[in-house]
């Protein structure tokens, strides 16, 4: 499976990794996937970290609990 970490731009040539991400120095799986669906990095990271009552919390939290397919299919409704 591929892995995808979210990295946003600081200042001109500088990423930074967000560290809420991995677990236990992991990537959370997950990433690769919602990053094929929501294309920018920043919308990424923001839908992932919002409260999404339909899917009981955060996506990031949810794919944490290893609920992968909930998460996918949330964001192809939200942004497919």
């Amino acid at each position: 499976m591929c892995q995808a970490t979210i990295g946003l731009l600081k200042g001109e040539r500088k990423h930074v990794l967000l560290l809420a991400q991995f677990v236990d120095g992991r990537l959370v799986q997950g990433t690769a996937e919602i990053t094929k669906i929501i294309r920018n990095p920043r919308s990424a990271w923001q839908w992932l970290i919002q409260l999404k009552p339909s899917i009981g919390g955060t996506p990031l939290d949810e794919l944490k609990k290893r609920h992968l397919e909930m998460v996918v299919n949330a964001a192809e409704w939200d942004f497919g």
